[in-house]
């Protein structure tokens, strides 16, 4: 079993089909199915913005400091510059995305999820519910190839309705 390290589960390799980028063999079996299934889903397009970027003002970050791997007190966390710390976006890109007017469909493979996965999942799914109401949303997660297949058959029924 892979080991799960914030943002990376190691033991996880990229792979390429069809000139393009994967991050999981499963993503490419998914890839497979829907383009054999005629589904016309874009890979990794979609990103959104889980929470903006911001610099604190109000608040003063401290953090313990080392030196040689020993502890020697705290100190604030501030940038280069002597300014309070600037945090960057965090952002989440689904693997498969189908879009229209009415409905928006989500496919999100997961095999080994890192410890920073269900986060930016329930985050992402507060966004769907509260910013999409004008659409039908379908968030799937399969963790399988055979889940992929009653992934397919889900979303088949949901574009025949």
């Amino acid at each position: 079993m892979a080991k799960e390290i914030n943002k990376k589960v190691i033991g996880a390799s990229k792979h390429f089909y069809d000139g393009i980028k994967f991050d999981s063999k499963l993503e490419i079996a998914c890839y497979q199915l829907l383009k054999d299934s005629k589904l016309d889903f874009k890979y990794n397009e979609n990103k959104y913005i889980l929470l903006d970027k911001f610099r604190l003002s109000n608040v003063s970050f401290y953090q313990a400091m080392y030196k040689k791997k020993k502890l020697v007190g705290y100190g604030e966390y501030l940038t280069k510059k002597g300014e309070k710390q600037a945090f960057t976006q965090m952002t989440y890109s689904p693997d498969f995305v189908f879009e229209n007017d009415k409905l928006l469909l989500i496919i999100e493979t997961k095999g080994n999820p890192n410890d920073v996965y269900p986060y930016k999942r329930k985050i992402f799914l507060d966004i769907l519910e509260r910013d999409f109401k004008h659409k039908k949303v379908y968030f799937f997660e399969p963790r399988n190839k055979k889940q992929i297949i009653e992934t397919i058959k889900k979303i088949k029924d949901v574009l025949n309705e």
